[in-house]
């Protein structure tokens, strides 16, 4: 949504900062409640009225179950996974009689749901309506020894692994169906939005949250042939949002995620090619799943072809050698073999069996091939250091504050001075003077618009926390860097210590009274925008200056330029020392010099803080 498109970039860079700093959020549950609601659903009454109907049914149940395992009975199980079950109510005696004589009993620590139990569970259908909403996951037990009589493959693969079903995707023509989910509506028809509203959002929230949890090795997308999602936004960032939890890139590079596409009632095809022949090819049936993008395209995608024969629109026309000769045309064909790739076979085992044992098989060859175990702890590893970082970041130094920070800062130094001096590295001058520049590199994109009018005197107070803000939003995007080229910046913590300490040594006052000269009568949205880069330019001015002097604001003389310009090529041409390279000059001696003045400079003390002892003792834990 257009709403949300800077939601991702301002996210980390401010905004959730700011969430966690709002006393009013974080102090009231209520008014938590009311910000998300108009962040999210523009305070629509209809459904913020659901919202608080289904946080009162939850603190009911709870009240009612305690955190006692849930059971229930297959035919009331059936009426929770049924999203219409409310609207057949109120045409259909039997769904009606499972809702209305449901209760419950607790036995033996369990809560029993069933029919007739000792307790009533529902007194109106609006009731279930709010329990079915509430429903997260049903675990549908299955007996091994008669699941293996029926089919081994079934029984192989579930020894292994467990299938989580999602709800499907509906077809119906989006557009039409939410122009009609306005709040007028939706207060008028409060079913609505239970059985249209919330099922979609619950899907949703199921898909990403399992995903995030880690929990998904494979998605596998069940659609009946030529009857594909006609807007298949939903099915996209669910899959997006499984994808990039594994720190992947979207769109896919590469298979190593296991995303099938399972193609149902594939007899249709066979009837096709046994009515029509494959002609001049079946580029047109395959075309028609093009809406679906990346989760159709054969290189990221892995498809396959079963069938349901039990069913009229399973049903082949054709048998014998004829549906073998049909089956061999179809397989000869270049778009029917550019889609299946190594799974063409799977077309085969659908005209004789349904193809459902061939795609069991695979699901297990998946499973026992996973690569979730290895990116699991590919990301704990990432995580426990982002961690690490943070917690150190915010823990008090133990022993000698200004001891520790002199030894970062000469670390530093020390270590960009061996690598200038390794005469055998030769492009050492200039991959430390790339990391200096990138390491001190202000980025007008991470900082915010600058506020408006800032000059007047009812803002002169807020723009000291603004920069204050900017500096603090830089270094935490810089820590999250790489900047190791033996220059004793390996560590996302120290890099946040050493640019602490050059931002330390910033004048806050000057910087908030040039801001007002300089740029505080800016009006317009673009122009708070546009003029990040001459904030940009100004605090990286400050944080290199030495002794409180900023870097010269002038160009040489054409003369002096040229003299320098020839004294280096000559020093070059000689092979002089590091200390006469244009990157040393211009980047790297700059740089030493503010480190060598902020050694001998004393930083802010961060004095004792409630929760320091946790803190060290948490870090201590980390290592």
């Amino acid at each position: 949504l257009d709403r949300y498109r800077n939601l991702k970039k301002e996210w980390e860079k401010s905004l959730r900062r700011e969430l966690l700093d709002s006393p009013g959020l974080l102090s009231n549950i209520d008014s938590a409640r009311v910000f998300a609601g108009r962040l999210f659903w523009d305070s629509w009454t209809s459904l913020s009225k659901t919202y608080g109907q289904l946080v009162d049914k939850l603190k009911e149940l709870e009240s009612q179950f305690g955190k006692s395992p849930v059971q229930m009975s297959y035919k009331f199980a059936a009426q929770v996974l049924n999203i219409s079950a409310v609207e057949l109510a109120d045409k259909a005696p039997i769904v009606r009689s499972i809702i209305d004589t449901a209760g419950y009993e607790i036995d033996r620590g369990a809560v029993m749901i069933g029919a007739k139990p000792s307790r009533k569970l529902f007194s109106k259908l609006d009731e279930f309506a709010l329990f079915q909403g509430l429903v997260w996951e049903i675990e549908v037990p299955l007996r091994s020894e008669v699941l293996r009589k029926n089919s081994k493959d079934a029984a192989d693969l579930l020894e292994v692994v467990d299938l989580l079903d999602f709800p499907g995707v509906a077809n119906e023509d989006k557009g039409v169906e939410d122009s009609l989910l306005t709040d007028e509506a939706l207060l008028s028809h409060g079913r609505k939005i239970l059985t249209k509203v919330l099922k979609r959002g619950k899907t949703a929230s199921i898909v990403v949250t399992s995903s995030r949890n880690l929990n998904i090795d494979g998605f596998s997308l069940l659609m009946r042939m030529n009857n594909y999602p006609s807007n298949p936004e939903q099915l996209n960032s669910g899959i997006r949002s499984w994808w990039e939890s594994y720190d992947k890139e979207w769109p896919p590079q590469s298979k190593d995620l296991p995303l099938n596409l399972v193609l149902t009632f594939t007899a249709q095809i066979i009837n096709l090619v046994a009515d029509s022949g494959v002609g001049h090819g079946l580029d047109e049936s395959f075309k028609k799943m093009h809406g679906l993008s990346y989760l159709a395209d054969p290189k990221y995608v892995n498809t396959f072809a079963t069938n349901y024969p039990q069913f009229s629109d399973g049903n082949l026309q054709v048998e014998g050698d004829k549906l073998s000769n049909v089956v061999s045309d179809i397989m000869e064909d270049k778009a029917f073999q550019r889609q299946f790739g190594e799974n063409a076979e799977s077309l085969k085992e659908m005209s004789v069996s349904g193809g459902l044992e061939y795609f069991i098989r695979a699901l297990l060859t998946q499973a026992k091939t996973s690569m979730r175990p290895a990116l699991v702890k590919a990301k704990e590893k990432r995580l426990l250091a982002d961690f690490k970082r943070l917690i150190g970041e915010a823990s008090p130094e133990e022993g000698d504050a200004s001891a520790k920070r002199y030894r970062d800062l000469d670390e530093v130094i020390t270590s960009i001075l061996d690598r200038l001096k390794d005469e055998g590295d030769y492009e050492a001058g200039s991959n430390v003077g790339r990391v200096v520049q990138s390491l001190v590199n202000i980025d007008a994109e991470v900082l915010d618009d600058l506020p408006k009018r800032a000059a007047k005197g009812s803002k002169a107070s807020l723009v000291k926390d603004f920069l204050s803000k900017q500096f603090t939003g830089w270094r935490e995007s810089q820590s999250q860097k790489m900047f190791d080229q033996g220059v004793g910046l390996d560590d996302p913590t120290k890099v946040s210590r050493i640019l602490s300490y050059m931002i330390e040594s910033v004048d806050l006052n000057n910087l908030q009274k040039w801001f007002r000269a300089e740029l505080g009568n800016v009006k317009s949205s673009n122009d708070a925008s546009e003029s990040r880069r001459f904030l940009a330019a100004k605090m990286n001015n400050e944080i290199l200056s030495v002794n409180g002097n900023g870097l010269e604001r002038t160009h040489r003389e054409l003369h002096e330029v040229d003299a320098l310009i020839r004294e280096l090529a000559e020093a070059e041409f000689d092979g002089g020392l590091y200390d006469t390279s244009p990157y040393y000059k211009s980047v790297i001696e700059p740089f030493l010099s503010k480190l060598e003045d902020l050694k001998s400079s004393k930083g802010g003390e961060r004095g004792i803080q409630p929760g320091d002892e946790e803190l060290l003792t948490t870090l201590k834990s980390t290592t």
